[in-house]
């Protein structure tokens, strides 16, 4: 009696996409720091005027409710919201224009737009 061998399937192996070997670095976007920049500034001064009682002021710069009067006030956004958002516009526009891939792969450690 002859002995029937079992054949196992071999499956191909796909070619593994490159975030699979992707080494994890952190990076710095750099219009988004830049944007930091105004509300650093600002809670210096208040700093320097009031005290910890400066945060109170700082606060609007992100929200743009003011809390002594409860009242809508965008005026404070320019040191705070605005150049976050700004920055983060700026970062995204960079990313779809391959500006960042550009930079990582000519070797620029850290620092993406």
């Amino acid at each position: 009696m002859a002995s029937r061998t079992i054949t196992k399937t071999r499956y191909v192996s796909r070619p593994r996409s490159r975030s699979a070997h992707h080494k994890k670095e952190i990076t710095i976007p750099l219009s988004i720091a830049i944007g930091l920049l105004p509300t650093v500034g600002r809670g210096m001064d208040l700093y320097k005027q009031y005290g910890f009682g400066g945060l109170k002021f700082l606060t609007q710069a992100f929200i743009p409710i003011d809390m002594y009067t409860r009242k809508f006030y965008t005026g404070d956004l320019v040191y705070g919201l605005w150049p976050v958002m700004g920055g983060a516009a700026i970062h995204m526009i960079a990313n779809k224009m391959g500006i960042n891939r550009a930079l990582k792969n000519a070797g620029i450690p850290l620092i993406r737009i």
